[in-house]
């Protein structure tokens, strides 16, 4: 890892100037806000808040972590995270630096103006006129590679920086934020694509002529008594503009009130104008071929099956349940053997609104004469590896769920609905997402699912006494190529800033049961 910092005679540079334009991401954090609403009077008396507050660190300004990675293959010892703020006394911030470790005390250094500090060969700190920049890399440099790199970082115009050379990110540093976040989508993909399997992805999105060069995502957050909430922009060419004639301005609400919950686990929201795929087959001349196979397995043409559905889709969790079921097995000298194993039953409904049923009717009607289905009255069923699953058209909607209960209540319109605050996620997005993340909710997590959580964080997640409430998102499609998201965090305690709840929920951390690259502090 690194850490580098400019040099300057006279008044102290503004610290932004000091990401480079090439830069891949960046995260701004405006301490003075953020530090008056986390820290409570009693921090001001704790023994490492007094170390924070006597290391000559400037709160009254803005820092920045930001990153650079090379896509290409063979340039990985490029990339590097970065970090820069300003310093109210250097003298104070050379005194904890010394401190820093007992058992192998730091050696500062200095090098043409500017003072230094090399953590482990990985990490580079240096610091003159009150401004510093830490970078650092995955593996050790010598130390005159990371001087020149500081002393390169030094002599960089401001013509040369991100702010001066990207007018996304200069529109954040015009907007009021406790944090915001800055990233170069088209370069971001570029490095996932290294992932083979996210790259075999990715190779339908270039056949269908998806390019995200020249894509950047902004996003600025607020940490509001109970809550975070954070409005993100997704600024796109005009090429991947095109493609927002793929989705709705809002998802129709009655899909949602027929869930039968006043409140979900999980809740997907999805509205998409079918025709506009549909457009895209004709695009590539497609459509033919595409329908003489779908007629034969469908009894629909293309045009027919584009037409059946409306394109508001919904799925909803609504409980995790286990139950303990004898399994019976006969060894291989004819014994009668029984086990107690733990099966794990998923209570959700799947929604489709229908746009032709008399094209949907034509559907089912040969899934049944195929005997892909079993049809009783109403209600469809088939069976995988034992589980029943039913079909069931309601109100011009067609449902689907692995419970009878679920299957009930929604036919014969029983049992509790959502809250008018859940079925409203719908309006004016294309997408919609709700979770409930409260630790009641977060025990219910099968063990089995744990290794769905990025990062290795899943079994940590079900122990953390998490604050936070719930996760909502709504995802609006693109105007004049801009795609606008909010996401709100709630947390349990609403008289509490949700900054100071994220604080304290960190300090309470055991990390020792974290993944070993978090745990590092």
């Amino acid at each position: 890892m690194m850490t580098l910092v400019l040099s300057s005679c006279g008044k102290p540079p503004k610290n932004n100037k000091f990401i480079p334009k090439d830069a891949s991401a960046v995260v701004c954090m405006n301490l003075k806000k953020m530090t008056a609403k986390m820290v409570s009077f009693t921090d001001l008396l704790d023994k490492d808040s007094k170390r924070i507050q006597n290391s000559g660190l400037d709160f009254n300004s803005k820092a920045y972590i930001f990153a650079k990675w090379n896509p290409k293959k063979g340039k990985e010892k490029e990339n590097y995270v970065g970090f820069t703020f300003m310093l109210q006394d250097e003298s104070k911030f050379d005194s904890f630096l010394r401190k820093y470790r007992k058992e192998k005390p730091l050696k500062i250094k200095s090098s043409e103006g500017v003072k230094y500090t090399i953590i482990d060969g990985k990490v580079i700190v240096g610091w003159a006129n009150r401004a510093v920049i830490t970078l650092a890399a995955n593996a050790p440099k010598a130390e005159k590679v990371w001087v020149d790199q500081l002393l390169k970082l030094r002599d960089q115009p401001e013509s040369e920086s991100l702010l001066a050379n990207n007018k996304y990110f200069e529109e954040i540093e015009k907007q009021d934020y406790d944090a915001a976040a800055w990233l170069n989508w088209g370069n971001t993909v570029e490095q996932l694509k290294r992932n083979p399997t996210l790259k075999f992805y990715y190779n339908y999105l270039t056949f269908a002529g998806v390019n995200f060069k020249e894509n950047y995502i902004i996003g600025i957050t607020k940490f509001e008594k109970g809550r975070a909430v954070a409005d993100i922009k997704w600024h796109m060419t005009e090429a991947l503009s095109q493609y927002k004639g793929l989705f709705k301005n809002e998802i129709d609400n009655k899909l949602l009130s027929h869930v039968p919950a006043k409140k979900p686990m999980v809740l997907l929201g999805l509205g998409l104008h079918i025709q506009g795929f549909k457009s895209i087959l004709d695009n590539f001349g497609l459509t033919k071929r595409v329908s003489a196979f779908l007629r034969k397995e469908t009894g629909l043409d293309a045009d027919q099956l584009f037409d059946m559905l409306s394109g508001d889709l919904m799925a909803a969790l609504i409980d995790i349940k286990k139950q303990d079921i004898t399994e019976q097995t006969v060894d291989k000298d004819g014994n009668l053997e029984s086990r107690t194993i733990a099966k794990t039953n998923y209570k959700f409904l799947l929604g489709a609104d229908i746009n032709n049923v008399e094209s949907m009717d034509k559907l089912l009607g040969k899934l049944v004469a195929d005997k892909y289905l079993d049809k009783k009255g109403d209600i469809y069923t088939f069976k995988i590896a034992d589980n029943t699953h039913y079909l069931f058209v309601k109100d011009k909607m067609l449902f689907g769920s692995l419970t009878k209960t679920i299957k009930d209540a929604v036919m014969e319109n029983k049992g509790a609905r959502l809250d008018k605050n859940f079925v409203d996620l719908g309006r004016s997005s294309a997408f919609s997402m709700y979770a409930d993340l409260t630790p009641k909710i977060l025990k219910k997590l099968p063990e089995e699912n744990l290794d769905l959580v990025p990062f290795g964080l899943g079994p940590s997640l079900k122990k953390l006494d998490t604050p936070i409430e719930s996760f909502s998102i709504k995802t609006s499609p693109a105007k004049k190529n801009i795609s606008h998201t909010k996401v709100i965090i709630e947390f349990t305690n609403k008289d509490q800033n949700s900054l100071r709840s994220l604080v304290e929920m960190i300090r309470k951390m055991n990390f020792s049961e974290v993944p070993g690259f978090l745990s590092a502090r």
